[in-house]
């Protein structure tokens, strides 16, 4: 019994003669070793409808085997025998097709449920970080925790960030405490600027990655007067 092209199951093309398409419902529920179906041909197919999963040996059981499931097909593939191992699957079965010179194109419509692909999200600008600070004109000779280490848990990335001195400099830094002072040599720094009359305000050329455990902190030096801004966001 076979198939004809239309059918709603899947369509047949046949290259040449068609013979011995046949249809085995082979039931999962018990365990199989080498379980074997006197069978000869050169195309096999087990369709959407199958719901297990298991391999099998073409021709001899000293074969490797080849995994199997739902819409797995094989052709140009002589065998005289099938052997099915599984281990059991309560009800699953393997709806499996056999037989010689067919063409067997599974149903478009499993082609066409394979998803869809949005471009909103190519063109959406990104979101402001869950930290964000702006302090102008204030005197930095205090350090100023931006974040601690203890609420970086999982690692942060600095989105923007911009340093101005109006007198002396500034320095933005990164340490797994809080550094000791302005020079800490410690601690790594993010941005240095000094005031308009030695090189002006620095800014962050681009998004650099915290890892968790770091805190970011910003302090002047002596009598500095800055402006300080960044935005970051959990990694």
């Amino acid at each position: 019994m076979f198939r004809r092209e239309g059918d709603s199951e899947f369509n047949l093309k046949t290259q040449g003669r068609v013979r011995d398409l046949e249809r085995r419902v082979i039931s999962l529920a018990s365990a199989l070793d080498n379980f074997e179906l006197n069978v000869a041909g050169n195309v096999i197919y087990c369709d959407k409808l199958s719901t297990g999963a298991a391999s099998i040996r073409f021709s001899s059981t000293s074969n490797d085997p080849l995994p199997v499931g739902a819409n797995f097909g094989l052709e140009q593939m002589d065998f005289k025998r099938l052997y099915i191992t599984c281990v059991a699957q309560a009800g699953k079965s393997l709806n499996l097709w056999f037989g010689s010179d067919v063409h067997i194109i599974p149903p478009n419509q499993d082609i066409n449920n394979i998803g869809t692909v949005s471009l909103l999200s190519a063109v959406t600008p990104p979101a402001l970080g869950v930290n964000s600070s702006t302090v102008i004109n204030a005197s930095l000779v205090a350090l100023q925790t931006l974040v601690t280490p203890a609420a970086n848990t999982v690692g942060l990335v600095l989105k923007t960030a911009h340093v101005q001195a109006y007198s002396s400099s500034v320095r933005m830094m990164v340490k797994t405490s809080a550094p000791s002072a302005w020079s800490d040599t410690a601690a790594m720094t993010v941005l240095f600027g000094g005031y308009s009359g030695n090189f002006g305000p620095s800014f962050l050329s681009s998004p650099l990655s915290l890892p968790a455990g770091v805190g970011l902190y910003v302090q002047g030096d002596a009598g500095a007067t800055v402006g300080c801004s960044y935005d970051a966001t959990w990694d």
